[in-house]
């Protein structure tokens, strides 16, 4: 699958080496691409970022490259050995409050 430039974060490069990485991107890509029938529309990046879907007085309705640049980044770093190892700690801590424990340090 070819990811286009917009939906590549800083480092996309790393998609090449590092598998989880990889995955990360594409499945963000497809994410954010599902359901998309008029490719010109909003996608689901603009609908959680862009105040216009919920200002009305906002008459852009898209988010700035930047914007998609820093949450591909973060998406993809979530493949890496670092990012998955949050990814598994958080996932840890939400079972044990889904089973009464507390959200607290």
């Amino acid at each position: 699958m070819s990811i286009p430039k917009r939906h590549q974060g800083l480092k996309f490069r790393r998609t090449e080496t590092n598998p989880g990485e990889r995955l990360m991107a594409k499945e963000w890509f497809k994410l954010l691409e599902s359901g998309r029938v008029d490719k010109s529309k909003p996608d689901l990046l603009d609908h959680l970022l862009v105040a216009g879907f919920t200002d009305p007085r906002n008459p852009v309705p898209y988010c700035s490259q930047r914007d998609r640049l820093v949450a591909n980044t973060v998406i993809q770093w979530l493949g890496s050995p670092v990012g998955a190892e949050f990814l598994r700690s958080v996932q840890e801590r939400a079972s044990s409050i889904v089973e009464g424990g507390s959200d607290e340090d």
